[in-house]
């Protein structure tokens, strides 16, 4: 109505654009999997299992305007004093739409617990805000004034706008709930506890305004209310944002906010990223993205903020007003004195933008990825009270590694179209935008989003190669004894015959191959079978038969539990019956074989079968057996004896000769 209205409007917008985010929070980046902490907003599933140990961000912030009334050129807008409505393009829609959100994210951590679990703490501070249904007519109105031989009429306004400030504690949790080889689930949570600082809305119910040059009368129609919290009015006169005096920003009641996510991740290779401990559970290597395609799902921003003792303006406009008094008077004096509002305080909550978030990124192969993404709204543009964002669609191909990451997001949405960005992470610092590349190349812009920030992240490493076989540990599938490389770090390959040795590999490089090598992991001669010569194994025939004799009442009964490598209290004491008969004949060498039942891949059960078999020889030697007089084979199910199947989950020791 006035131009001292007119500067409340672009003061207000001003201070919105300068500190708000888009409806994706750090468009793009979220995607990175070496993101971290800044992944969690998007969804909270996204903290198990992350590519960092540690990642505490530092501080980073994210800046955007989005509306569709007035655009500009983003050279001419950067250099300054630069005016919207007389340099720029207005548009005038019926209606237009302005929205924003802003995202500030304080110290912050996230923490991985083990493998399975991470845990995330997070200090964030927020605007967002949203002007719906108002028509162009009544904003140029406001910008423009009244023209003494222009008549105007702008009908039926049923705008709703809100305008919220708060600040958020967050707490997450994800851990991982399925791991089944190729599939694997993931979900989190974050609780936040909010607190609203500063709040205004504005609505109109069929309100009409209409100038008539002939009276010079400016005559309104329909009802308006205006509230504000009262952090905003703090010299307690009805009015909000006098002076920058009147803010006092202080918490309102404090509320509960949440996040729920799912993470679903497709591992058709997942072999490659996993190993088997000594008790046989799968571990993977968490310093490697294992998906070829991953799939999440969340809704954020569950909640609200509570302020009491708001302050509600409630305005009749069913009265004229004179036009010397619009063009002279202030919008807090003598107009607001001539409209003479209801004033009532109420209680009043304010809803956060609950959104719907679904992603699908698609690993192209090694460091190139695909994402797609759509943001949507799960509040409705026309709800009073509440913020929302605008929906949003994103396709973002990027490439990334430990140190370096690049993306290029493409979104789409109703306000602006199609906008590109893109952005560049170089280890604890990132920047970027998502809308940069269209606000350089593009003479009409009506949105810009840009982001940047500064963090410590601790990236998980590849452990310890204990066999020194120059496996990882996360492959080394017989991590404690030395193998070869092509076999995982397992001494010899998977069997190919009914005897579990290959009829063409020598694994100890002495000529003899170990389908007829009698010690096929230990270099010996030809003329001793692929022995030391130096074994002379000083002990009778009637002694070999004493101690096979025993083997074969003991050795059976050395059983586990299904898919587990561990020994069982039970079968300690069979072990020491078998112990006595090394003791007694200290020259004798013997084989422990490994076997399982048929359940589970050849190669999976080899493996398994071989990690029993150690087992059993680790506990020999434990007891002072020399190492050197025990030999490890691994069977899987090719020894499987039909019955019980229980029964072939076994280890047996054998006698060389």
């Amino acid at each position: 109505m006035n131009r001292v209205y007119t500067h409340y409007i672009y003061t207000l917008l001003f201070f919105i654009f300068s500190l708000t985010a888009n409806s994706q929070t750090y468009p793009g980046y979220f995607t990175d999997n070496y993101s971290g902490i800044h992944s969690v907003l998007h969804n909270p599933a996204n903290a198990a299992d992350s590519r960092l140990e540690y990642d505490l961000n530092i501080v980073s912030a994210n800046v955007n305007f989005l509306n569709d009334y007035t655009f500009g050129t983003f050279s001419e807008i950067i250099k300054g004093d630069y005016n919207f409505n007389k340099d720029g393009i207005v548009v005038p829609e019926n209606p237009n739409t302005v929205q924003f959100n802003n995202s500030i994210l304080g110290p912050s951590l996230l923490y991985s617990l083990n493998p399975k679990s991470a845990i995330g703490v997070m200090t964030r501070v927020r605007m967002a805000g949203n002007v719906n249904n108002i028509k162009g007519d009544l904003i140029q109105l406001f910008d423009t004034g009244l023209s003494g031989d222009t008549p105007l009429s702008v009908e039926d306004n049923n705008l709703n706008a809100t305008l919220s400030v708060w600040n958020e504690l967050g707490l997450t949790y994800s851990a991982v709930i399925a791991d089944r080889k190729r599939h694997f689930v993931k979900i989190g949570a974050t609780a936040k506890l909010i607190s609203g600082r500063a709040f205004i809305t504005v609505t109109s119910d069929d309100a009409t305004i209409s100038y008539d040059p002939s009276d010079e009368e400016l005559e309104g129609r329909g009802t308006a209310t205006y509230t504000f919290s009262k952090s905003l009015d703090r010299n307690i006169n009805g009015k909000a944002y006098e002076s920058f005096d009147d803010f006092d920003l202080k918490a309102s009641t404090l509320n509960i906010g949440l996040d729920l996510g799912l993470v679903y991740e497709w591992r058709p290779n997942e072999k490659e990223y996993h190993a088997v401990d000594i008790d046989t559970n799968r571990v993977g290597m968490q310093h490697k993205n294992k998906y070829r395609a991953k799939f999440g799902l969340s809704i954020t921003d569950i909640g609200s903020s509570t302020y009491e003792n708001s302050v509600s303006n409630f305005y009749d406009l069913d009265t004229s007003i004179d036009k010397e008094l619009v063009q002279n008077g202030s919008l807090n004096g003598n107009i607001d004195d001539e409209l003479d509002p209801e004033k009532n305080l109420v209680n009043k909550k304010i809803g956060l933008p609950t959104a719907l978030h679904a992603n699908l990124d698609y690993k192209v192969r090694e460091h190139i990825y695909v994402n797609l993404n759509a943001d949507l709204s799960l509040v409705k543009e026309t709800e009073g009270d509440a913020n929302h964002i605008i929906n949003n669609y994103s396709i973002t191909p990027r490439y990334e590694s430990k140190w370096f990451g690049v993306h290029i997001p493409v979104n789409y949405q109703k306000l602006n179209g199609l906008t590109i960005g893109s952005g560049i992470r170089l280890g604890p610092v990132f920047i970027g935008s998502g809308t940069v590349i269209s606000n350089i190349i593009s003479d009409k812009t009506g949105s810009a989003n840009y982001y940047a920030g500064i963090k410590l992240p601790i990236y998980h490493k590849p452990s310890k190669d204990f066999d020194n076989d120059g496996v990882a540990n996360e492959i080394d599938t017989c991590k404690m004894i030395a193998g070869l490389i092509e076999n995982k770090g397992c001494p010899g390959p998977p069997p190919e015959e009914d005897n579990g040795l290959s009829k063409v590999k020598d694994s100890d490089g002495d000529g003899t191959v170990d389908y007829i090598d009698k010690c096929p992991y230990t270099p010996g001669s030809v003329a001793t079978n692929g022995c030391p010569e130096d074994d002379v194994f000083i002990y009778s025939e009637e002694a070999a038969q004493e101690i096979e004799s025993a083997l074969k009442i003991h050795s059976d009964e050395i059983a586990f539990k299904y898919d587990k490598a561990y020994l069982l209290p039970e079968t300690h004491a069979i072990l020491d019956k078998i112990l006595a008969y090394m003791n007694k004949y200290p020259t004798t060498k013997y084989i422990i074989e490994g076997h399982t039942d048929p359940i589970g891949t050849d190669e999976y059960n080899f493996n398994l079968s071989l990690l029993r078999a150690l087992n059993v020889k680790k506990y020999f030697t434990n007891k002072g057996i020399d190492q050197e007089r025990l030999v490890i084979k691994g069977y899987g199910e090719t020894r499987y004896k039909k019955g019980n199947k229980s029964k072939n989950r076994r280890a047996a020791v054998i006698l060389i000769k």
